[in-house]
């Protein structure tokens, strides 16, 4: 449920920039496939009209990035944006709640490079640049049938550890 309330917050700041141009915002919204076969449960959607322009996939991670469930977990929310609709860009975002930021960002890296969908070709990784107090992340580009897709790498550090850190020092 923390998942939802933070992705909520998160869909007010998209849905003040989306009415500029008109789009959608919808969360939790059914589409696509589970290995159920039933519709999937997406975080975000941003659609105009009924075309689906991006996917967002959130997830928290709290333990250690080392741990195996916690792999298995980042790993999983991955996958699971292709299974949820055919777009062009999708975004997988990682809440962290640790103060291991630096090896959550090398851990999705990794799970870009090496984890292999069927049907996708891992093209290449690009880093976004770090503009202000906004997230870090990057970008990963994969070739398919239905032509290139992005995966947006979005990692915001909730921990705050930095800034807690300064705000004992300034004590």
């Amino acid at each position: 449920t923390l998942e939802d309330d933070i992705t909520a917050v998160f869909m007010e700041i998209l849905n003040a920039r989306l009415r500029i141009v008109k789009w959608a915002l919808k969360d939790q919204s059914k589409g696509g496939v589970t290995a159920a076969g039933n519709p999937g449960e997406r975080d975000l959607v941003i659609a105009n009209d009924t075309a689906t322009l991006t996917i967002f996939e959130a997830v928290i991670v709290r333990d250690p990035v080392s741990w195996k469930k916690v792999q298995d977990d980042l790993t999983n929310h991955f996958v699971k944006l292709f299974s949820y609709g055919g777009c062009p860009a999708y975004f997988h975002v990682t809440y962290v709640m640790t103060n291991e930021l630096v090896n959550i960002v090398e851990q999705l890296k990794l799970i870009a490079r090496a984890t292999a969908l069927n049907g996708f070709t891992f093209v290449n990784l690009d880093v976004l640049p770090f503009v202000d107090s906004g997230p870090s992340g990057f970008t990963a580009t994969y070739q398919s049938g239905k032509g290139d897709r992005q995966v947006h790498f979005l990692i915001l550090d909730l921990s705050m550890d930095v800034e807690k850190s300064a705000a004992k020092q300034a004590d």
